[in-house]
């Protein structure tokens, strides 16, 4: 059972479980190229790790899809331009948290490495 400090404050051992709302850390999400495959996972940390993801709009980039359980967007984007959209994650106790991002697309090429040199 919990006592008061000097302040009138409960200290102690609680008899049911306390915790803090998590946290989404994901701030920026990398440049998608049309028409290639992207794929990249919004991340979030605190809380009971039993999460539930939304997106607000309820669409992101045509050819893009957010899945729910675990906050990955992927696809392959059909447009070129700007796309901005809210996540949130909801986890079992009923804490929110809310991030505003952006997906910017386009044509260009990027190169990219790997064992077989720069495509």
């Amino acid at each position: 059972m919990p006592h008061l400090d000097q302040y009138s404050i409960p200290v102690g051992t609680w008899p049911i479980p306390i915790s803090a709302a998590q946290l989404i850390l994901t701030t920026r999400l990398p440049t998608a190229v049309r028409d290639r495959p992207y794929i990249h996972t919004v991340k979030a940390e605190g809380s009971n790790a039993s999460y539930q993801w939304t997106v607000t709009p309820e669409l992101l980039q045509p050819g893009l899809s957010l899945d729910t359980l675990n906050g990955t967007i992927q696809g392959m984007p059909s447009e070129t331009g700007t796309f901005s959209f809210g996540v949130s994650v909801t986890d079992s106790l009923g804490h929110v948290s809310v991030q505003n991002l952006s997906i910017t697309s386009g044509d260009r090429r990027i190169a990219t490495h790997d064992k077989f040199g720069i495509h």
